[in-house]
């Protein structure tokens, strides 16, 4: 009895007697070798068609109204906006309040994104969290540090896993709030984090 695979074989063969069939049979296994490539990278390529379509934007002209809501409902003593691109790796401080000066804004002071935070905090704050420690006393923060702030809590913009970063929030004290006041600030700074970008 002979291999009923070997009959597919003879058929295809029988088909190709042509140059013009040989032409189709090989048109139609790329054809069929493509389809079958593109289907096992199907995950692959709509994660890169939505990363290219859902992008944030970061909208600077509405940190007046929220930097006014973080310094009364936080007590907080410094509040800014930072613009990121993580293209190039830099943050760049692009407004901000202090508590008893509203003429002061901040400088640029444009840094590395990576040298702002250790790597324990950037993972943190790429899944969405917000990040509160002591006010470190390396250049990379002058400014929070000539202001004499001591305690500060960050968060990303928008705060969002698996969406591109745009800008980062941040509040500080001079002197650091209770433990579970700074839980709800958090959870204050989160929200309207969100509302400093649209996508």
């Amino acid at each position: 009895m002979s291999d009923p695979r070997l009959g597919v074989v003879d058929k295809i063969l029988n088909y190709a007697d042509r140059p013009w069939r040989v032409i189709a049979v090989i048109v139609l296994a790329l054809a069929g070798a493509g389809g079958y490539a593109l289907w096992e990278q199907r995950a692959t390529i709509a994660a890169k068609i939505l990363e290219d379509t859902v992008v944030p934007r970061l909208e600077p002209q509405r940190f007046p109204q929220i930097a006014q809501q973080l310094l009364a409902g936080t007590h907080a003593d410094l509040v800014m906006v930072q613009r990121i691109d993580l293209a190039v790796g830099q943050l760049v401080n692009i407004d901000g309040r202090l508590a008893g000066d509203q003429s002061w804004r901040p400088p640029p002071e444009p840094r590395s994104v990576f040298d702002a935070v250790t790597t324990a905090e950037a993972m943190a704050l790429i899944a969405g969290h917000v990040v509160c420690s002591d006010v470190p006393t390396e250049n990379d923060h002058r400014t929070a540090v000539e202001l004499g702030m001591k305690r500060w809590c960050r968060v990303t913009v928008p705060p969002v896993p698996d969406v591109a970063v745009v800008g980062g929030l941040m509040i500080a004290w001079k002197t650091a709030p209770r433990a579970a006041a700074e839980i709800g600030y958090e959870t204050e700074m989160q929200r309207l984090a969100l509302k400093l970008a649209t996508w």
